[in-house]
C-alpha cells in the first residue's frame, strides 16, 4: 500500500528513532561501519519500512566507496542490456546528455 507523504515522513522519523545507530552509518559518508553486509541489512530495514527514496539517499551519499561504485555500475550494466534492443538510441542520448 502507498503511504501517504504525511504517512511516510512519519514512518521515516519512527525509523530513525528506532534505528539511529543505522541511520548514523546511512548518512555518513566514508563511514567505517558501512561494509556490503551492513548495508544490506540498511537495505532490508528500509524495504520493509517502504523507505526506498532512503536507499538511494543511502547509495548516492556512499557512491565513492568501492563496492557501492561497484554495484551501481552493476546495475547500470543489468538495466541497461535489459532494455538495449528497445531502447537504444533512448540510453545513448541520456549518456549525452549527462556528459559535461
Amino acid at each position: 500500500m502507498e503511504l501517504s507523504r504525511k504517512d511516510n515522513t512519519i514512518n521515516f522519523l519512527k525509523w530513525t528513532k528506532r534505528h539511529n545507530d543505522l541511520w548514523r552509518i546511512l548518512y555518513t559518508p566514508d563511514c567505517k561501519e558501512m561494509t556490503p553486509k551492513k548495508m544490506k541489512m540498511i537495505i532490508e530495514e528500509l524495504l520493509n519500512e517502504e523507505l526506498y527514496e532512503l536507499i538511494f539517499v543511502m547509495l548516492t551519499i556512499h557512491r565513492n566507496t568501492p563496492f557501492v561504485s561497484d554495484v551501481l555500475a552493476m546495475m547500470f550494466n543489468d538495466l541497461t542490456s535489459n532494455r538495449w534492443k528497445n531502447e537504444k538510441v533512448y540510453i545513448i542520448k541520456r549518456i549525452l546528455h549527462y556528459l559535461p
